[in-house]
């Protein structure tokens, strides 16, 4: 019989994280084409959970989908993740699926997450199925990020990669940019629109 509570873990980690606010940050782990495995830092920005499915809680955070563990996921959307929590001395490993959502969907792309529905992630699914507005809650967002975090998805070389010309390449980025995507201008008025920014769901097994 499936479950229909919220998972224990679930559960747990909200009660220690609720008094521990500062214990945001886990560590996600993929794999690459080889199989070899990578490991980074990223920050929890919230927990989303389908009305009526308790027992599918997401986690929620921001990338860069021009990033390598973009296209990890891509090929294989298995995790693992690890939050400690040094508060409480409370350590958490959860494995699961992620996949990333576009802040920017392709012209033409349906609504909803993206996500192939074929795939393993009932979490999403169902948030899909009752119209979850992606669109506001990458908006969202995108306005809590510091000016700085989010002009790092205007940069025009993929996360992870040899800067050509060295650190000088980066003189013609952007320092800051907007909360509002609509108000982030360069310096002969078009838009520069951080087109890497994506969301990044984890759902627990």
């Amino acid at each position: 019989m499936p479950a229909t509570g919220a998972p224990r873990w679930y559960t747990s980690l909200t009660q220690i994280i609720a008094d521990n606010s500062s214990s945001s940050v886990y560590q996600l782990a993929t794999t690459d084409a080889a199989h070899k495995p990578h490991v980074r830092t990223l920050a929890h920005r919230t927990f989303l959970t389908p009305q009526g499915h308790p027992s599918l809680p997401l986690l929620l955070t921001t990338t860069d989908q021009r990033s390598a563990k973009a296209a990890h996921l891509a090929r294989n959307p298995s995790i693992e993740l690890n939050w400690w929590i040094g508060g409480s001395a409370d350590q958490f490993r959860i494995a699961g699926t992620a996949h990333v959502i576009p802040f920017s969907p392709a012209p033409g792309a349906a609504a909803g997450s993206g996500v192939d529905p074929d795939l393993d992630c009932p979490g999403i699914a169902a948030l899909d199925a009752a119209g979850y507005d992606w669109r506001s809650k990458a908006d969202e967002l995108f306005a809590v990020l510091s000016p700085g975090i989010r002009a790092s998805f205007a940069g025009d070389v993929d996360p992870g990669t040899r800067l050509p010309g060295g650190y000088a390449h980066m003189d013609a980025w952007p320092l800051r940019l907007p909360a509002d995507i609509s108000e982030a201008k360069d310096e002969g008025g078009e838009e520069r629109c951080p087109g890497g920014a994506g969301a990044l769901c984890a759902a627990g097994d």
